[in-house]
């Protein structure tokens, strides 16, 4: 028996035969019954992101967005007040510019799986007053670019430049600075404050000058640095040392501005003189963005801007002169009425001349904030909102340099 295999091999190797034989068929069945595992179950939607309630001013577009999780591929569909919006069906939705009707719309998206649907919270939008047009340096300069918060760079007195222009590239500025408690300790300084501007948002630069007007008169000089890529925001003219200071916003790019020296004469009513002035070049598109008092030749001067990338707009304005204790309550309540502080400028004899500019129907209040005087007002803290503009920048009389800041949105 143990010969067996030996003397029987073809029986051995029949064996072995079948045996690899049944591997091979049991092998071959596994591989070729057509058998396909069930998918796994779809994943459902869930929203790790939920779309975010928004305050967007006029004249700019909201952005609403989700995030996700959950099995692929997904669907979405974004709803205004319940209605469906035409082509908003991804993860992201951008308005059109919103206009003031749209004060208290909603916005929800559904986003659908194998799973089903999933319903976002609900987001509001709210509108606030008009912004300018991106690249419009007329007004509200800070609405270009993030305020970094706070004031940087102090010139610490621009008459000190002599003939040397203060300039600082990737910046920001506020105007100068007005009133008795500098002219009084010192006729020709005025103190100016700009702040860097952080990437990406560059290409503005801010520069602030003097010019003794004994070398070159105040209208010629303002003439000669007129841009198309700059707009002076702000100037001082101070007939007792002959010399007048200026600060103006600059960009590298092709600006369309169109400036204009204008002159009015004092006449009796010097308010009414002003008024119409503005008021014209509203009408025509043009905002005045600067004002100063020339006592030496009884006339105001006046720097109004037009812009070609928007020659539709048309402006309504209101012209104020009013004594240094009035100054700050004053632009308040312009802003309270919708009005931006396009100009501010003059002296303790003639007064403090305050041009409000608005575009033609927009009543909307505009947020504002003050730093120092009217006596009972708290003062808050410094805005870090980013889209909060140093408007005017006011030293109040005998306060031994102690001033008030108007920052309006």
């Amino acid at each position: 028996m143990a010969n067996a295999n030996v003397l029987n091999p073809k029986l051995s190797m029949g064996s072995a035969a079948q045996i690899l034989l049944s591997s091979t068929l049991i092998l071959a069945g596994c591989s070729g019954s057509g058998y396909t595992a069930p998918p796994p179950p779809a994943q459902a939607v869930t929203i790790t992101t939920q779309p975010s309630s928004q305050r967007i001013p006029i004249g700019r577009p909201a952005i609403f967005s989700v995030t996700t999780t959950g099995s692929t591929p997904q669907t979405y569909q974004w709803t205004e007040n319940g209605a469906p919006i035409s082509g908003a069906t991804n993860a992201t939705y951008t308005t059109p510019n919103v206009t003031a009707s749209e004060n208290g719309s909603t916005f929800q998206v559904t986003i659908s799986n194998a799973a089903g649907p999933v319903i976002s919270d609900v987001a509001t939008l709210t509108i606030g007053p008009r912004a300018p047009a991106m690249g419009d340096l007329r007004y509200l300069q800070w609405e270009q670019a993030p305020w970094p918060g706070g004031l940087g760079i102090q010139t610490n007195g621009v008459s000190q430049l002599g003939v040397t222009t203060a300039g600082y590239t990737n910046a920001v500025g506020v105007p100068l600075s007005m009133g008795d408690a500098v002219s009084g300790n010192n006729d020709c300084n005025w103190y100016a404050d700009a702040s860097v501007v952080p990437p990406p948002a560059i290409d503005l630069s801010v520069y602030y000058d003097e010019n003794f007007t004994n070398y070159k008169p105040a209208v010629s000089y303002l003439q000669s640095i007129l841009a198309s890529n700059a707009v002076i925001f702000s100037m001082d003219l101070e007939p007792a040392c002959q010399d007048i200071g200026v600060a103006w916003i600059q960009t590298s790019q092709a600006g369309g501005f169109d400036g204009r020296v204008e002159t009015v004469p004092y006449g009796s009513n010097m308010t009414t003189s002003i008024q119409n002035q503005a008021a014209a070049d509203g009408m025509q598109g043009r905002i005045v963005t600067a004002i100063t008092l020339d006592d030496a030749n009884q006339q105001a001067i006046l720097i109004s801007y037009g812009w070609q990338a928007d020659t539709a707009s048309t402006y309504e304005t209101t012209s104020n002169i009013v004594q240094p204790d009035q100054v700050l309550a004053t632009g308040a309540t312009l802003a309270n009425a919708g009005y931006f502080i396009s100009a501010f400028g003059g002296n303790a004899t003639d007064g403090y001349v305050l041009i409000g500019t608005r575009v033609q129907g927009d009543t909307m209040p505009r947020p504002f904030v003050q730093h120092g005087p009217p006596v009972g007002y708290t003062p808050p803290t410094n805005p870090s909102n980013a889209n909060f503009t140093p408007t005017l920048w006011f030293f109040y009389p005998n306060s031994a340099g102690a001033g008030g800041i108007l920052w309006e949105q």
